[in-house]
């Protein structure tokens, strides 16, 4: 990712992705950004085909980028 994700941002996924059902290019809205202990960032994504989770999705840094 060429920076960091905000709540509100839109995003689109990666060729890096790991979630079934979503492909390279689906887009969706940031909700939350939360930490783990070790650093890394992970981000809660409504997904405009949310029909596969209605309370949004979690992907990790590189998983998603900004959609501009």
């Amino acid at each position: 990712m060429s920076r960091e994700l905000n709540v509100g941002d839109r995003v689109r996924v990666t060729a890096h992705n790991r979630i079934a059902g979503y492909q390279a290019g689906d887009t969706g809205t940031v909700l939350h950004v939360a930490w783990s202990a070790a650093g890394g960032r992970y981000y809660l994504v409504a997904m405009d085909k949310g029909e596969l989770d209605s309370t949004g999705v979690i992907f990790t840094v590189g998983e998603i980028e900004a959609d501009v």
